[in-house]
């Protein structure tokens, strides 16, 4: 009998041996089923492997599962790495070797023989008296010096360490050697040899028993090891290509990207590498003789099947000699230069088609056919496949002026007549009108389609000029103007900008400011204001220089009010000079009165500080820092409106006649600082703003300083933080967005109408009908392509007859003609060389190739 623990082992084993056999019946079931009766045949093979554990716990089953995915990484690397490299020697081409992580030797700690993990597992296996821990102590003494083994005691006396490509495991050795022996007794194997369910019995037949035993005899690292070497070889046999699996997040959460776990996924599985290997590496290649038999024809020349005719192709496609290799028996080249290849070649091909199409309708006789309406539906088509593709032989010229013929000749005179008046008066409801009754009828004269394009664009012009005239913006009034010039067309907008553009400058910032106003435009007032503030100084600046400052005091008064002087006249001299001294009084005026001697003490003391941050005086302990005396003097102008002016004229002071570069410059410094912190008072701003027009080294810096701090209509000023300080003196002032003149991001709304209208595309398509038109002929009827607002509404007139309609489109039957003539175009990624498709109507891409594209 055997003991309870022993039971549940034996159970545990039949159930796995049941298991195993089962699987391996379907497998072979599946197998017999796709055999071909032919001797040899091709496969495509999917190999889903599962993917590199990591648990909390990893034991036997889980080192077997990261063994195989270091195999397939090193199948991964070789075809990935080194076979890419192998190329290139061959062919002789120089190279940047890549390097990438080599997991050969984890992989020979694993199974090399005789000190391998698993051979080491095998042998403590069949020796008596075999255990674990036995196990383990001689895989540490075996693998010592390996840089991919280690034990770590807080992970477990049983457990080791191994360091895999995709991270570190910690395996427990609890229970390997019993995972590993993967028998079944005699007596389990008899039960279900004779079981009465025959199907189990069968798949335990006695008639491969000895095959059974000999397997049996096997460890499970033994038999794993086996079928994975046989994978390997049958792998090794095929052309493989890779899809990588990223587990986004730990939580098998939907849409749930961890960047952590998708980054270092991507880096153990050597895929930044691989990407970086076919970036600098050449991934498109082709035979001498296959490079010229499919490029030739680029040339419109013969070309030799060898170097010399890869040369001449090379060179006519001008290609930049970096990103295409010549081999010896291959031309090697990026995904750059096998778009424009293919792009080219689809092109010649295409126009090619399209010539011999165009040439079987052109030697039709439309006069001779009873009902020519398929034929000139069909020529239509190739004539709209020849615009696209740019195709001017001497058979498509023909084709258009059949097909021009035709479309002239339906037309009644008193259609056309209305369209010649339309089309002459430029006037967007006569256009409107004539286009309307162009489409009831399907029309398509050349006259009809200038017509619509001269109509789109007009109302383009109409809608512009609208938005403009609220605004009276330059630039948009200026482009409104130009593009109804261009176009011959006049309205009461156009000519009202024409009258703005004979104004004054000063009459014209009226203007604009009315709008602003009218508007609620607060930050264009205020643009607006600084403008015509600039305007003013342009005609009234000798006026403000800082002398004609009604509160600067006099240098007789300033002089006077020190009691002790040496010298009345050098001081007169000097007060608006820098100095190095202090000052004895403030040099503008301020209250008087006993109630204010604190104020003018301040007034003092702030200059004694500017000079200390200026370098022109010693500081104290205190004001160890200039930070700190910047923020002092900062501080009590905030919070002392009254001592602001006296601060600006202090600055003033210290930086004219400073001949001390580096003392100048701090006073620039804290001039910003003072500017991005409060204002001067209102009759001190146009004194200061001369002032920094005509001296600050980067005025246009300083002005705008001077207005963002003047016209902030909801800013709260502040002493700046320690970062804004920083921030400020590198030349980032704390700006408002209001007061930038700059246009927003983005193409302009106005963009579309600088150009010439002929230059638009046609908004229709044509279709044909079997309904008829005033002249008794087919309709050509035309369905909009994708249009929106005033042009969609001009583009899908309703209908006012009976029988009148938009046709639509046809679908294109490829047995019918040579080209597809559908929405879908093929396109080249520029990065991965690879096709996709795109729909020309829609804008949808996609990888895959559409139902019905050839």
């Amino acid at each position: 009998p055997l003991k309870p623990h022993e039971a549940d082992d034996a159970r545990d084993a039949c159930s796995k041996f049941v298991y195993a056999k089962l699987f391996d019946w379907i497998v072979s079931k599946v197998n017999a089923s796709m055999v071909l009766d032919q001797a040899k045949f091709k496969t495509i093979g999917i190999l889903d492997i599962f993917g590199f554990e990591i648990f909390e716990l990893n034991s036997f089953e889980q080192l077997c599962i990261n063994y195989t995915n270091e195999k397939l990484q090193q199948h991964f690397n070789a075809h990935t790495f080194k076979m890419e490299e192998q190329l290139y020697k061959d062919e002789k081409i120089e190279f940047v070797h890549i390097p990438f992580i080599d997991n050969d030797p984890i992989l020979k700690l694993i199974e090399d023989r005789p000190y391998g993990i698993l051979n080491l597992c095998d042998e403590e296996t069949r020796v008596p008296e075999g255990a674990d821990d036995k196990f383990l102590e001689k895989l540490k003494t075996a693998q010592k010096d390996s840089e991919h083994f280690f034990t770590d005691v807080r992970y477990g006396k049983a457990s080791f360490m191994l360091v895999h490509y995709a991270g570190t495991v910690a395996y427990d050795t609890t229970g390997f050697l019993e995972k590993n022996r993967d028998t079944l007794t005699l007596d389990l194997l008899e039960m279900v040899q004779t079981s009465s369910f025959q199907f189990l019995a069968g798949i335990f037949s006695k008639t491969g028993s000895s095959d059974d035993t000999r397997q049996r005899k096997q460890t499970l690292a033994q038999q794993f090891k086996l079928q994975l070497r046989e994978l390997m070889k049958t792998l090794n046999l095929t052309e493989p290509h890779y899809i990588r699996c990223v587990k986004p997040n730990d939580d098998k959460a939907p849409l749930h990207f961890v960047s952590r776990n998708c980054h270092e996924q991507l880096t153990y599985s050597g895929v930044f590498e691989a990407v970086k290997i076919r970036k600098s590496g050449y991934p498109f290649r082709l035979k001498h003789q296959a490079f010229v038999e499919r490029y030739a024809c680029l040339t419109g020349q013969q070309a030799p099947k060898n170097v010399r005719g890869c040369d001449s192709i090379l060179q006519y496609m001008q290609f930049n000699q970096e990103n295409v290799k010549m081999g010896s028996t291959m031309v090697l080249y990026r995904a750059e230069e096998h778009r424009k290849l293919e792009l080219d070649r689809s092109i010649i091909k295409e126009q090619e088609g399209l010539d011999q199409w165009l040439q079987d309708l052109c030697k039709k006789d439309p006069n001779s056919m009873e009902d020519a309406s398929p034929y000139y539906e069909e020529l239509s088509k190739a004539v709209q496949r020849a615009n696209q593709f740019n195709l001017h032989s001497p058979v498509s010229e023909q084709a258009r002026s059949l097909l021009e013929a035709f479309i002239e000749a339906r037309i009644d005179p008193e259609t056309n007549a209305v369209m010649e008046e339309a089309f002459n008066s430029r006037d967007e409801d006569q256009l409107r009108y004539a286009c309307d009754l162009a489409d009831q009828y399907g029309y398509r004269t050349r006259l009809c389609r200038d017509c619509k394009k001269l109509r789109d664009h007009i109302i383009r012009i109409n809608e512009e000029s609208v938005k403009a005239k609220d605004t009276l913006e330059d630039k948009p009034m200026e482009v409104c103007l130009q593009a109804a010039d261009k176009c011959q067309m006049s309205t009461e907008n156009i000519e009202h900008f024409r009258w703005m553009f004979t104004l004054g400058p000063d009459k014209y910032l009226q203007e604009q400011m009315r709008a602003a106003v009218r508007l609620k435009d607060m930050g264009r007032q205020i643009r607006l204001s600084i403008r015509l503030k600039a305007l003013f100084f342009k005609q009234s600046e000798s006026f403000f220089v800082l002398r004609n400052f009604s509160k600067l005091k006099t240098s007789e008064d300033w002089a006077a009010e020190k009691f002790i002087k040496l010298s009345a006249d050098k001081l007169k001299q000097g007060q608006m000079k820098w100095t190095k001294d202090s000052i004895h009084s403030s040099l503008v005026d301020l209250p008087s009165g006993s109630a204010n001697k604190q104020l003018r003490k301040d007034a003092v003391t702030s200059f004694k500080n500017l000079q200390v941050y200026m370098g022109d005086r010693k500081a104290s302990k205190q004001q160890a820092f200039n930070k700190t005396v910047a923020i002092d003097i900062l501080t009590k102008g905030l919070t002392t409106p009254r001592l602001r002016d006296e601060i600006f004229v202090q600055l003033i002071k210290q930086i004219q006649s400073n001949t001390n570069g580096g003392s100048k410059q701090k006073g620039w410094d804290f001039m910003i600082l003072a500017l991005n912190c409060f204002p001067p008072e209102k009759d001190f701003e146009n004194y200061l703003e001369v002032f920094l027009k005509n001296h600050a080294p980067a005025k246009e810096r300083y002005i705008l300083a001077l207005h963002t701090i003047i016209f902030s209509t909801d800013r709260k000023f502040s002493v700046p933080t320690g970062a804004e300080y920083d921030q400020i003196i590198a030349g980032k002032d704390i700006h408002h967005p209001e007061f930038s003149d700059r246009p927003p991001p983005g193409a302009p709304s106005w963009q579309d109408i600088l150009g010439n209208w002929e230059d638009r595309e046609d908004d229709v398509e044509m279709v044909f009908t079997s309904q008829h038109n005033r002249g008794g002929g087919p309709v050509i009827a035309y369905q909009p392509k994708n249009t929106t607002g005033a042009l969609a509404d001009a583009a899908r007139p309703e209908a006012k007859e009976v029988g009148w309609g938009i046709a639509p489109a046809q679908e294109v039957d490829d047995s019918a003609f040579l080209n597809y003539t559908g929405p879908w175009v093929e396109q080249m990624d520029a990065e991965s060389g690879w096709p996709y498709y795109e729909n020309t109507e829609t804008g949808e891409s996609t990888w895959d190739k559409p139902d019905g594209f050839p």
